[in-house]
């Protein structure tokens, strides 16, 4: 489920993004946005009410993790998107979905990677660290 849920996700993204051009919609990039949003978040309401789950957890972390979500997924990636789709084209939209993964390596890696080999106290993070840039240079 964790690899079909990424590429069920792209695939729809980007037929998604054929039919928005070929019909040739006239709202804007936040107004896309926002019904994009309301329909996910409608979807995802019923699941977790249909599993039992549909009161969010209190831990500033989990709003956070939603803040970050919802500022830099769908309004920064997906506005990003739409907005090169209706300046230049779907093709040029796909193309450029092909840095995902080399931008989130990188993210990653200045994210995660500086943290754990940096680390002030040694809880076993960093010499695992250690070891595993020893064996991958």
């Amino acid at each position: 489920m964790g690899v079909l849920l990424p590429v069920a996700s792209m695939l729809v993204l980007s037929v998604g993004t054929l039919l928005t051009r070929r019909a040739g919609t006239t709202e804007s990039p936040p107004e896309s946005l926002t019904i994009q949003s309301v329909t996910t978040a409608a979807l995802f309401s019923a699941v977790a009410a249909v599993g039992g789950r549909l009161v969010p957890p209190a831990d500033p972390g989990f709003w956070w993790s939603v803040a970050w979500v919802v500022g830099l997924s769908t309004f920064g990636g997906y506005g990003v998107h739409l907005f090169v789709v209706r300046r230049s084209g779907p093709t040029r939209a796909s193309t450029l979905l092909y840095l995902t993964p080399p931008t989130t390596m990188i993210w990653a890696y200045l994210i995660v990677d500086r943290r754990i080999v940096g680390a002030g106290s040694h809880d076993g993070r960093r010499e695992r660290a250690r070891r595993f840039l020893a064996r991958h240079p």
